[in-house]
């Protein structure tokens, strides 16, 4: 007789156990979409074994304090990368565009860093920012990654210091493209946009109305340039925020972990993370900006403070929905094994 598993039985105890067997009995024959034909009973349980096996919280931790140090080298890399470009008020067009997404707790305290640095270029700060930048943050992505080893020969593979530390860094630049691609998106959006309009304005388009006799400009008619652009542009950043979020997460999840099988851009705990990171940011944004003395009590501590739960929050999210798709790999390879 197979016995019971131990969440089984506290689920038992609070839910009774005919609820529970007719739960279990349900996960036992449902797969999800993106969850290759594994049951999600098996996909619950894994993640049960695996977060009393591992420290979930030990790494959570470790994590946010690894990204925590790589945040402050990164920004003050991109903060002085600024006044070097060859581009009139582009501090005030970046303050601008990056004030939406900003708690009001935070702003003071990041606006001011920013300005205290943009100020004057500083070449030498430049290099020096650089080089602490990449090696915080190549630190950070190798704890991710131990994070992210696992004992199962089916589906991981050994990596030795160097291509701990090669792959570290392969991950870092990815990243810092995707974010520094879409910041340069985000910022310059307006011009892009007001470009786009001039462009299809310029062209002989033209259609004329059959019962006004009028002539009108059908791609602009037809977009809605003129009379939506403002929404559209505002439709258009936050798609390039979504797809931000998924870029990162899809990198980190295919190249982080030591898989013999690399993951899909598109999988089960990418959408996840995505859809639960922009969450918990717009939750977040919205709880900081209504306790408006917050940073009025604690000043800059504060500000450190919100940002670090905020890291906390989203390494918790990077563990667990690694942990979701780990689960998926491994029962997979383990029934491809078990068939042959």
């Amino acid at each position: 007789m197979q016995s019971k598993h131990p969440l089984q039985d506290s689920l038992e105890k609070l839910l009774g156990k005919e609820k529970v067997n007719n739960a279990i009995q349900w996960a036992q024959k449902t797969s999800l979409p993106g969850f290759a034909r594994i049951p999600l009973y098996d996909i619950l349980v894994f993640l049960y074994n695996e977060s009393r096996r591992e420290k979930i919280i030990h790494k959570v931790n470790s994590l946010a304090f690894s990204f925590l140090l790589a945040l402050f080298p990164f920004f003050l890399f991109l903060f002085t990368l600024i006044p070097i470009l060859p581009i009139k008020g582009v501090k005030s067009v970046f303050l601008k565009e990056i004030e939406p997404f900003i708690p009001d707790a935070v702003r003071p305290f990041l606006f001011k860093t920013i300005d205290d640095v943009v100020s004057i270029p500083h070449n030498g700060l430049l290099s020096i920012s650089f080089i602490m930048a990449l090696y915080f943050s190549t630190n950070a992505m190798q704890a991710m990654m131990l994070g992210f080893e696992k004992s199962y020969d089916e589906t991981f593979k050994r990596r030795n210091f160097w291509q701990k530390r090669l792959d570290a860094l392969k991950l870092v630049f990815l990243v810092a493209i995707l974010v520094l691609t879409s910041v340069a998106i985000i910022i310059f959006g307006n011009e892009i946009w007001g470009s786009l309009v001039s462009y299809f304005t310029s062209k002989k388009w033209v259609i004329t109305n059959p019962v006004y006799g009028e002539e009108n400009n059908w791609v602009i008619q037809f977009l809605f340039l003129e009379k939506y652009s403002a929404f559209v542009i505002g439709i258009f950043k936050w798609l390039i925020v979504v797809l931000l979020f998924q870029g990162i997460f899809a990198t980190i999840f295919r190249y982080g972990p030591s898989m013999k099988k690399r993951l899909r851009f598109f999988s089960p705990g990418t959408t996840l993370a995505t859809a639960s990171s922009i969450i918990i940011s717009l939750i977040f944004s919205t709880l900081i900006n209504n306790f408006g003395s917050f940073h009025l009590i604690y000043g800059p501590i504060g500000a450190l403070i919100i940002i670090l739960l905020y890291i906390q929050l989203n390494c918790f999210v990077i563990v667990a929905c690694f942990e979701l798709n780990a689960s998926i790999a491994v029962n997979r390879d383990i029934k491809k094994v078990m068939a042959d």
